[in-house]
């Protein structure tokens, strides 16, 4: 009997074994390019698949430029990986569309824009970065977030994975299930309004700091000009340090 159970345990490793190999492969990779007329675009939106994103922003750009390389795992499927990139009005979307398979697959993109237009981005799973625009709003799966330089609003709302927030000229809203949460340089103010697990750490806020909701994880602010407010908090200590206005945490 224990002969058997060896060999079934062995046999089911070899398999995961297998499984994993696979799922790992991307080995039949291809180019993808597109481009579209943006002057006068209010929007331009974004609806990205698996795969790293990254968009920055460049002055004096009438176009968005898209360049990436689609992997995929079966051969067959790569030629079913598709980009597109349209002018609707004055939107300007693209899209990344992927077949119905068992392979892995993945669309790595990076992104070119005119550095004055309102950003709207839906990303399933994939790391991310935009660098250089104006407002964004911004919904995402998984994977790290990266969002550096933006001359309007943030608003994201993040499912996992860290993210890194700075140099915001407006105000920065965070929804987040789990990940660190690191916010730094908003001239505007931030909320952060839920925090299901991982630590929040805000610095350099010219504004007001609030946080509505926190489960799991500590809490650091520094060199805040307003006031920091914590609602709620579950569990994890709470540290602040040069709050030019008011203060009110929870009582530990």
């Amino acid at each position: 009997m224990k002969v058997q159970t060896i060999a079934v345990l062995v046999t089911l490793a070899v398999c995961l074994c297998g499984c994993n190999l696979l799922a790992n492969d991307c080995s039949f990779t291809a180019p993808r390019e597109a481009s579209v007329d943006a002057k006068g675009a209010a929007v331009i939106r974004i609806v990205a698949g698996a795969g790293f994103l990254r968009v920055d922003g460049r002055a004096g750009l009438d176009e968005v430029r898209v360049s990436g390389t689609a992997c995929s795992s079966l051969g067959g499927l790569l030629e079913k990986i598709e980009l597109t990139a349209r002018r609707e009005g004055e939107d300007v979307l693209i899209e990344t569309h992927f077949p119905d398979g068992m392979g892995q697959m993945k669309l790595d993109l990076e992104i070119e824009l005119p550095d004055g237009v309102a950003l709207d981005v839906e990303d399933s799973s994939g790391s991310l970065e935009i660098r250089n625009v104006a407002s964004v709003e911004l919904k995402d799966g998984s994977g790290k977030i990266v969002i550096e330089g933006l001359s309007g609003d943030l608003r994201l709302h993040d499912s996992s994975g860290g993210i890194d927030v700075t140099g915001i000229e407006g105000d920065v809203w965070v929804r987040d299930s789990s990940g660190g949460i690191d916010i730094q340089k908003v001239k505007g103010s931030v909320i952060v309004d839920l925090d299901s697990s991982g630590g929040i750490d805000v610095s350099d806020v010219e504004g007001n700091v609030l946080v509505r909701q926190d489960s799991s994880g500590g809490i650091s602010v520094r060199h805040v000009k307003g006031d920091f407010t914590v609602e709620n908090d579950s569990t994890g200590g709470i540290h602040h340090s040069d709050v030019g206005g008011q203060v009110k945490v929870p009582k530990g």
